[in-house]
C-alpha cells in the first residue's frame, strides 16, 4: 500500500518558520535530506483528489525531497515498520509537502501533523505571518485552541 498525498503552500521560503511550525507540532525540520521515509513503492490503488497522483505527481518521485519533517527524535524507516516521514519540496511557488498517511505510520504522521498536514500548515502560515507582520512593527500573542486552530492577537507599536 502507499497513499502519498501532496500539499501544495505558497508562502516566502523561510525555513525558520518551517523549523519552528514543525517544533509546534513535535517535529524537526531536517534541511537537505533528500529522501523521507514512506511505505516505500507504489502500488497504484490510492487515486483521492488529495493524493499526489491526482494532482500530477509521478510516482517515480515518490519518496525523494529536498528536505524532510520527521516527529521529533524519530527515525523514518521505509516499509510497514515506520515512522514515516513528511517529504518537501521547493518550487517557484513555494512548498509542496508529500506525505503517506496509509496505516500506522501515517496515521502517527496525522497525529502530529493533522489530517492533510492541517496543523503543519497552520503553524507554518502563522509563522509566516508573524515574520512578516514584526518587520512592520507589529507585535502578537499566538493562541492555540483546542483543536488546533491558531489565532493572532495582534498590537501595531505606535
Amino acid at each position: 500500500m502507499s497513499h502519498v498525498e501532496q500539499v501544495n503552500i505558497v508562502v516566502p521560503r523561510d525555513f525558520d518558520a518551517l523549523a519552528r511550525a514543525a517544533a509546534a507540532c513535535g517535529g524537526e525540520l531536517i534541511v537537505g535530506q533528500r529522501t523521507h521515509a514512506w511505505w516505500g513503492r507504489w502500488v497504484g490503488d490510492y487515486s483521492r483528489p488529495e493524493s499526489a497522483v491526482a494532482q500530477g505527481a509521478d510516482p517515480k518521485t515518490f519518496g525523494t525531497c529536498d528536505h524532510a519533517i520527521r516527529i521529533l527524535g524519530q527515525v523514518g524507516v521505509n516499509g510497514t515498520d515506520g515512522p514515516w516521514e513528511v517529504g518537501i519540496r521547493e518550487t517557484p511557488e513555494g512548498f509542496k509537502l508529500f506525505y503517506d498517511n496509509y496505516g500506522r505510520a501515517g496515521k502517527a504522521l496525522e497525529a502530529k501533523f493533522g489530517k492533510d498536514l492541517e496543523l503543519l500548515t497552520n503553524h507554518l502560515l502563522a509563522e509566516v505571518a508573524i515574520n512578516e507582520l514584526s518587520v512592520d512593527g507589529w507585535r502578537y500573542e499566538k493562541h492555540i485552541g483546542e483543536d488546533g486552530s491558531i489565532e493572532l492577537e495582534l498590537e501595531l507599536d505606535a
